[in-house]
């Protein structure tokens, strides 16, 4: 089964905070809806608090979406904005923008 570029880079995203002694946690849920074109259940998955992932290691709790390039990031800052994040110098949101063949991302903070 082929991976999609969305995972990959939600997998290099949480191997990065792992690997800067984060405990991180992907934030999707999967959930059955009915398509009627297909006539079949499908499966689709479903951000919770709009976010990829969430990573923490005792000072501070990190919100994160990764992404493929900047196209993407102006509709994810957005919809970040929208919730009612506590605001407070240990909570982050960030936008990970990831370019083809970096070994590093751009890091978008939000909040």
């Amino acid at each position: 089964m082929a991976v999609s570029k969305g995972d990959y880079y939600r997998r290099k995203t949480k191997k990065m905070f792992d690997e800067d002694g984060y405990h991180t946690e992907y934030m999707e849920v999967k959930t059955r809806v009915w398509d009627d074109s297909k006539k079949a259940l499908v499966y689709r998955k479903t951000d919770i608090l709009e976010c990829d992932g969430v990573s923490m290691n005792g000072e501070e709790i990190i919100f994160w979406n990764s992404v493929l390039g900047r196209a993407g990031i102006s509709s994810h800052y957005k919809r970040f904005k929208k919730l009612p994040f506590p605001k407070s110098r240990k909570i982050k949101v960030y936008i990970i923008v990831w370019t083809k063949g970096a070994r590093e991302p751009e890091i978008v903070e939000v909040m």
